[in-house]
């Protein structure tokens, strides 16, 4: 992947038998999630605690649509999303916690705190600052279709 801006942008060209067109598009950023991005708790961890405080990044997702902790597990398990860890928040919260890596080796960490009524607090950490808005649109995707 390159640096581009927006991160996710395409380049297009398409040739026809009427000529040339050429357009951008977005992807989003599940759209390069490897399948190999699961890790076991203790590694999670211990990049979760590596990773400076400035590097996570925080958004409220209103309307999600999984139906319970279980289901939001296998829907985002889809897009190489991986659960590591599940667990109650002091406040009544399900706080789950999931690790992808990019098809570029980035890892990516994600902590998802799901309150009734269809809220979700989402936290996600990762070396490179640029993932921070792709990222957060991404999982509103996911989340909320």
């Amino acid at each position: 992947m390159q640096l581009m801006k927006p991160l996710m942008q395409l380049q297009v060209a398409i040739k026809s038998s009427i000529g040339v067109a050429y357009f951008n598009c977005e992807a989003p950023l599940h759209a390069v999630y490897a399948e190999e991005g699961s890790l076991e708790k203790k590694e999670f961890l211990g990049m979760w605690q590596a990773l400076p405080q400035e590097n996570e990044t925080k958004k409220t997702i209103e309307g999600i649509t999984a139906q319970s902790p279980d289901a939001l597990a296998a829907q985002l398990k889809g897009y190489n999303l991986f659960m590591v860890a599940q667990m109650k928040g002091k406040e009544g919260q399900c706080v789950m916690y999931f690790s992808s890596k990019l098809v570029n080796n980035i890892v990516v960490l994600v902590e998802i705190a799901i309150w009734s009524g269809g809220r979700a607090d989402v936290a996600l950490k990762a070396k490179n600052g640029a993932l921070a808005d792709p990222f957060h649109a991404s999982i509103h995707e996911l989340l909320t279709a």
